[in-house]
């Protein structure tokens, strides 16, 4: 019986910020909708990379716990999870541009 590695089909959102934070040094960016607080970054994927790891956070204290060790206050855990989707749609936001961006150019070239 053969055995196959199984294709990757997809990249990883952690490969994916890797890859773009090592060619997009400091990529700097804003956003000033017409409503609502301007959105900037001075460093997109050094930020996103951040939050990735919050997020996973969040979501592993949610999923498991350790034995012997203390679990996050309930209030605390809510907190930190808003904080982390509020940040996670700011992100989103500033990713949406910087593609469109990228589409962009990569259309003026051809």
């Amino acid at each position: 019986m053969e055995i196959r590695e199984k294709e990757k089909k997809y990249v990883t959102t952690k490969e994916m910020l890797d890859k773009c934070g090592k060619h997009f040094k400091k990529m700097s960016l804003s956003i000033l909708p017409r409503i609502g607080r301007p959105l900037n970054t001075e460093d997109l994927f050094t930020e996103c990379q951040l939050w990735l790891k919050n997020r996973n956070y969040i979501l592993h204290s949610f999923a498991k716990s350790k034995p012997k060790s203390s679990t996050l206050n309930v209030v605390e855990f809510h907190r930190q999870a808003i904080i982390a989707a509020e940040e996670g749609l700011r992100l989103t936001k500033l990713i949406s541009k910087w593609h469109k961006q990228q589409l962009q150019r990569t259309n003026k070239i051809k």
